[in-house]
């Protein structure tokens, strides 16, 4: 049995109102026989913990390449077809477009997949070494400069990356199945 709005008006503070709605919300899982707290369940292995971050890695790695490989084909298809830059859709004959646009999918597949076997906190913050991959990798083969602080904005992606995945917390925040699936009402 949910609880009911005790009646009288002093709802206009809402921080009342959000307190009541908390309790409706703590006695409805107990009532439903779930707790509120992360299912022992849903705790995944120790070494999900490896395969996600290797995963998040290889995304990051992907996606970075595939950016230089578009540009270059794009830049190619512009020499080819003495086309301005944005001009037509040549490109789309052009194999290093395409070689890119497959490791930009593989790499979004990486990165889904990643976040079933960790958090968040873990995944997200090595998406920036997509920015870093493609940096080097831009300077490497399509010749564009790097500045000093790009070299530091670089360093600090890769230094804040591994401080948030060494420091990240052990335990899920995940609930069990059964208390995310239940309606909210």
């Amino acid at each position: 049995m949910s609880p009911t709005l005790p009646p009288g008006p002093p709802y206009d503070q809402p921080t009342e109102l959000l307190h009541l709605l908390i309790r409706a919300v703590e006695s409805n899982t107990t009532a439903n026989g779930t707790s509120s707290t992360p299912s022992t369940a849903a705790q995944r292995p120790s070494s999900y913990k490896a395969i996600g971050i290797s995963l998040a890695v290889a995304s990051g790695l992907f996606i970075g390449t595939s950016f230089v490989l578009k540009k270059y084909g794009l830049l190619a298809s512009n020499k080819k077809y003495n086309e301005a830059a944005g001009d037509g859709y040549s490109y789309l004959k052009n194999g290093w477009w395409w070689s890119g646009m497959i490791l930009m999918i593989i790499g979004e597949i990486c990165n889904f997949v990643a976040y079933s076997f960790v958090d968040a906190i873990l995944v997200t913050p090595l998406g920036a070494l997509t920015v870093v991959v493609t940096t080097i990798l831009s300077a490497i083969f399509l010749k564009e400069r790097l500045s000093f602080v790009g070299k530091i904005g670089c360093f600090n992606c890769i230094i804040g990356s591994v401080i948030i995945v060494m420091n990240a917390p052990d335990q899920s925040s995940e609930y069990s199945n059964r208390a995310l699936h239940r309606p909210w009402y």
